[in-house]
């Protein structure tokens, strides 16, 4: 789930304590590495952990 980094179940469920960060979020660069900028996948690992971080202090 983009929105909090939640797992998906195969019917897109989220799976109550199991989050995801960087390359495993999405299969982001399942196919290709579309980008040769050095740091990109840090900086999806930087964002979304941060931002999942947030997410489960509330909890």
């Amino acid at each position: 789930n983009p929105e909090d980094g939640n797992v998906l179940d195969a019917e897109y469920h989220g799976i109550p304590g199991l989050y995801a960060v960087g390359n495993t979020q999405g299969g982001r660069f399942v196919g290709d590495y579309p980008v040769v900028t050095a740091g990109v996948s840090h900086a999806f690992a930087l964002v979304y952990g941060r931002l999942v971080g947030n997410v489960t202090a509330q909890l």
